[in-house]
């Protein structure tokens, strides 16, 4: 919120839900797997998709708090799939809260 100038927007992802079988991490840990065994990463990626990228959700009543308790109001949250297809994600519009100012 402190780089937001008063009029201004922000527009960021947050996944939202996380499915248990997800939570398992375990693509994820394959690739820490298959790294400590010596295959590259370029070609994990490339080859299999695997990355070693942590999935974490955070739910929306936790992001209006924050935004809030950083001097900002969300304007509005959309569903999207941005965290892939099995992940339940939301864009979050935010702004300055009234009498707010951007830098602080």
């Amino acid at each position: 919120m402190r780089l937001l100038t008063p009029g201004g927007v922000a527009i960021f992802q947050v996944p939202s839900h996380v499915p248990p079988r997800r939570r398992l991490q375990l693509r994820r840990r394959l690739y820490r797997l298959l790294r400590a065994l010596g295959v590259r990463p370029t070609w994990l990626h490339a080859r299999t998709g695997l990355d070693p990228i942590r999935s974490i959700a955070v739910a929306e009543a936790e992001v209006v708090r924050t935004v809030q308790s950083a001097g900002g109001v969300v304007l509005m949250t959309e569903p999207n799939d941005a965290a892939g297809p099995l992940i339940d994600s939301l864009h979050y519009y935010v702004a300055l809260s009234d009498g707010e100012h951007g830098g602080a």
